[in-house]
């Protein structure tokens, strides 16, 4: 399956990036996809985005654990790019604003009929600032880059979006600035 592969992934990633840049274009599911949503196995699709984003993180230094408690059965039903849009940000994002020697570590998790997806890091963390506008359009939060890397200041604007598209919700949580973010996504599982 293409989609499943890295440079296909990663090169539709950097269009969007490029478009959400020029554009300040906020994604959406495509109607046409929307109707072709899909079973997506939870532990081999983040275990597959852990791999495509493992080079980014050695290269600054951080290491990425993923613990994963759900049977390799557990799925949501979505959109897979979507999906990854979601995920690949969050990620990316942990990378980003985390400093060299660090740690980010994925869990997935089943909690009654709902699978969470947690993305911790030991990088800036959220000021009560922050925490307040963490997922509004065009917000430039207090952490900045610590490799240089850019940002489009739509990235968590845009996974709310789309998490609200696949009946999804996301969380935030810090203990305040340099003491890491965690941030949750969750969505029904599959019965």
């Amino acid at each position: 399956d293409p989609l499943r592969g890295g440079l296909f992934e990663n090169l539709m990633i950097n269009e969007l990036v490029k478009d959400t840049r020029a554009n300040k274009a906020i994604p959406s599911l495509n109607p046409s996809l929307n109707k072709r949503l899909e079973m997506i196995p939870i532990n081999s699709t983040i275990k597959n985005l852990v791999n495509e984003h493992k080079l980014a993180a050695k290269n600054k230094g951080i290491e990425i654990v993923f613990t994963r408690t759900l049977r390799e059965t557990d799925s949501i039903n979505g959109e897979l790019t979507a999906f990854y849009q979601i995920m690949e940000n969050l990620i990316s994002n942990g990378i980003k604003y985390s400093s060299p020697g660090t740690c980010i570590e994925i869990a997935c998790v089943l909690v009654e009929d709902e699978i969470i997806i947690s993305v911790k890091d030991q990088g800036q963390g959220l000021s009560d600032e922050d925490k307040k506008h963490i997922f509004g359009k065009g917000v430039r939060l207090s952490a900045r880059p610590t490799g240089g890397e850019q940002s489009t200041e739509l990235g968590l604007y845009s996974v709310k979006k789309l998490l609200q598209q696949m009946n999804g919700k996301i969380s935030a949580q810090s203990d305040g600035k340099d003491q890491g973010s965690t941030f949750s996504v969750s969505f029904k599982k599959v019965q």
